[in-house]
């Protein structure tokens, strides 16, 4: 099979996930380091929302957006025996809170680097009133749960792991451990595995 190609950053926790997935499914790779915040990112050439993840396949065709490309990994090399439809529909449920907390945590770091005079207060409550209320969620169903789905590990983990360790890295003040005992359970069973080692933004 031909190389195929990643366009990202280091400290995207979308870009994150998609290379975790690369690695556990054993999926050579050619990563190609992009500064999306520059006056011309080399994403823009494939996606005009000059977003990443970005990943070209060896026939030319391009996919962008993190589940997407997730669902074609899961497509090209099947993670599970997860065939009925209601295991599914778990995995994809727990994805999306697990989304929604990445996304939440992307906006309020945005709001944080502006200029100080310029920033919503509001904001930042809004947003930390949504990551806790993700937080109490998850914690409750971690403490009768090993994995957020059907038993077993799954894209549905990987991102909830993504998700948690970019709060770390950009969100460091906020110790979510000493609120969230399950939680931080969940983090450590992971924490060691080499694909995450490799790939902890910095």
């Amino acid at each position: 099979m031909s190389t195929l190609k990643l366009i990202g950053s280091y400290t995207s926790p979308y870009v994150r996930k998609v290379r975790i997935l690369l690695i556990e499914k054993n999926l050579p790779y050619e990563f190609i380091l992009d500064d999306v915040w520059g006056a011309q990112p080399h994403v823009m050439q494939f996606n005009p929302l000059g977003q990443v993840p970005c990943l070209l396949l060896p026939a030319g065709e391009v996919l962008t957006d993190s589940r997407s490309i997730a669902e074609y990994l899961d497509w090209l090399v099947p993670a599970s025996s997860v065939a009925h439809i209601n295991e599914r529909l778990e995995v994809l449920r727990w994805q999306a809170i697990a989304e929604g907390i990445i996304d939440t945590s992307v906006k309020y770091r945005v709001e944080q680097i502006r200029p100080q005079a310029l920033q919503w207060q509001d904001w930042f409550i809004r947003q930390k009133d949504k990551l806790q209320r993700c937080f109490k969620a998850l914690n409750q169903h971690l403490a009768t749960h090993t994995w957020l789905a059907n038993n077993q590990y799954s894209v549905a983990d990987l991102t909830l792991q993504c998700a948690l360790n970019f709060i770390d890295f950009r969100m460091g003040d906020w110790d979510w451990r000493a609120e969230f005992a399950h939680l931080k359970r969940f983090e450590t069973q992971l924490a060691n595995q080499t694909a995450y080692i490799e790939t902890m933004p910095k």
